[in-house]
C-alpha cells in the first residue's frame, strides 16, 4: 500500500531528472521544418537592400562634398553670359549706299514673292477668293482666269511683309508657293530721292545713283560711299523748301560743293518723291 502512494506521487510530481528526460524526448513540430528556407530568403533580402544602399550613400557623399567645393572652396565671380552662336551673314545680290560719314542711304532686305503652278491648283475660283480677301489690291476674277491657265508659273504678288507671308501660309492652299526675293529700301526717304534714286521691282535700278553705279553695285560687297553729307543735305533741302513755299515757286534746286576737291557735299531738287514707293507719289 505504501508503495503504490509513493509511486503515484511521482507521477504527479515527477522530479527534475525526469522532467529534463522527457525535453529531450519530445517530438518537432513539422512546422519548425520552414524557418531555414525563411532565414534564408530574409538573408538574401538584407544582402540584396545593402548594396544599393551603399550606392546611394556614396552619391550623396558625392554630391555633398562637390557643394561644398563649389561654395566654400572656389572664389566667388559673376555669371557668364550665354551668347547664340552667331549666324552666317546674309548675302544680298545689291551693295549698301552709305554717305560720307557711314550714314545708311540704300539697302537690301529678304522678302517673299507669292507664286502659283496652276496645274496643282485644285479650285482656281475658290483659291482666288481666299487670296483677295487675304491680300488687298489683288483683282479676284482676273487671278481666277490666270490660276486657271495651263502655264506651271504665274506671279501672284511681290514684296510681301513677314505678316501677309503667314496669313497666306494659314489659308493652306496647293499650288501655292513662296519665292526668297530682295527689296531695297530707302531710310532716309524723300531727302535723298533724286540723288539716291531707286530700283524697279527686279531690283534693277533706274534712276540716280541706283542707275548711274548698277554694274558696281552689283559686283562689290562693300558699301558705296558717296561724298554726300547727311548734314549738309538736310539743312540744304530745309532752306530749299522754305524758300519755295515763301516764293510760291514751283519748284527749287541747289547743291553744295566743294570747291578745292570737287565733291559734291550735298544736292537737293524740290518737288522730291518717296523712293520706297515711288509710283504712288
Amino acid at each position: 500500500m505504501i508503495e503504490r502512494m509513493k509511486r503515484a506521487r511521482r507521477v504527479a510530481h515527477p522530479t527534475p531528472a525526469a522532467q529534463r528526460g522527457r525535453r529531450r524526448s519530445h517530438v518537432p513540430c513539422p512546422a519548425d521544418n520552414n524557418i531555414g528556407p525563411a532565414r534564408d530568403a530574409i538573408e538574401m533580402s538584407r544582402k540584396r537592400l545593402t548594396v544599393p544602399g551603399a550606392i546611394l550613400r556614396v552619391a550623396f557623399c558625392v554630391i555633398g562634398l562637390r557643394l561644398v567645393a563649389v561654395s566654400l572652396m572656389q572664389a566667388a565671380v559673376e555669371p557668364r553670359a550665354t551668347f547664340a552662336p552667331k549666324a552666317a551673314a546674309l548675302q544680298f545680290s545689291r551693295a549698301d549706299i552709305v554717305d560720307r560719314n557711314g550714314i545708311l542711304l540704300a539697302t537690301s532686305l529678304p522678302t517673299a514673292s507669292l507664286y502659283a503652278d496652276p496645274r496643282q491648283v485644285l479650285d482656281p475660283v475658290v483659291a482666288a477668293k481666299r487670296l483677295a480677301e487675304t491680300l488687298p489690291g489683288l483683282n479676284e476674277k482676273k487671278l481666277a482666269a490666270r490660276l486657271a491657265s495651263k502655264r506651271a508659273f504665274v506671279w501672284i504678288k511681290r514684296d510681301l511683309t513677314p505678316r501677309q507671308k503667314w496669313d497666306v501660309i494659314r489659308l493652306g492652299l496647293p499650288g501655292i508657293e513662296f519665292r526668297r526675293e530682295e527689296t531695297r529700301v530707302y531710310p532716309q526717304g524723300r531727302l535723298m530721292s533724286h540723288v539716291v534714286g531707286y530700283v524697279d521691282v527686279d531690283e534693277k535700278g533706274i534712276a540716280g545713283v541706283e542707275n548711274r553705279f548698277e554694274s558696281e553695285l552689283k559686283s562689290r560687297t562693300k558699301p558705296l560711299a558717296l561724298s554726300i553729307d547727311m548734314r549738309m543735305q538736310h539743312a540744304l533741302c530745309g532752306e530749299l523748301a522754305a524758300a519755295k513755299a515763301e516764293f510760291e515757286a514751283l519748284g527749287a534746286a541747289g547743291l553744295v560743293l566743294d570747291a578745292r576737291t570737287g565733291e559734291f557735299a550735298a544736292m537737293c531738287s524740290l518737288p522730291d518723291f518717296n523712293p520706297n514707293t515711288p509710283m504712288a507719289t
